[in-house]
C-alpha cells in the first residue's frame, strides 16, 4: 500500500531549506548522538517514512525553529540540518546541538 504524507510534513521538511538562518553543512550523526537530539528537543507528532529511502523526523525548541535527522531503515545511518526563521531561533537551536556531529 502506498503511504500517504500530510501537508505538515512534507512542509516541515521542506522549511528547512528555506529559512534564513540555516545550518551551512548537513551533519552526520552517531546513534548516541542521536539521542542526544531526542533529550533536548522537542519531536514533531508526524514524520516521513520510506521517503527516497530515508525516514524524516522533525524537531524543534522554539516556534521559530527546525530541525530534520534523516535516517535510514536499519537506524545506523543518521544525517542533521537546521534552520529557522530569526537568528535568536537559530542561536537557541544550535545552543541545544552545536556540539552534536561531524560535517560531510
Amino acid at each position: 500500500m502506498k503511504q500517504i504524507y500530510s501537508v505538515e510534513e512534507f512542509c516541515g521538511y521542506e522549511a528547512v531549506f528555506a529559512f534564513e538562518f540555516c545550518s551551512d553543512d548537513i551533519y552526520e550523526l552517531t546513534g548516541a548522538e542521536f539521542s542526544l537530539i531526542e533529550s533536548r528537543l522537542e519531536k514533531y507528532p508526524f514524520e516521513l517514512k520510506n521517503w527516497i529511502d530515508v525516514n524524516i523526523k522533525l524537531y524543534y525548541n522554539d516556534s521559530d525553529n527546525l530541525l530534520a535527522v534523516l535516517y535510514g531503515n536499519d537506524d545506523d545511518y543518521f544525517q542533521v540540518f537546521y534552520g529557522a526563521s530569526s537568528q535568536q531561533g537559530y542561536e537557541k537551536l544550535f545552543d541545544s546541538i552545536g556540539d552534536i556531529g561531524d560535517e560531510m
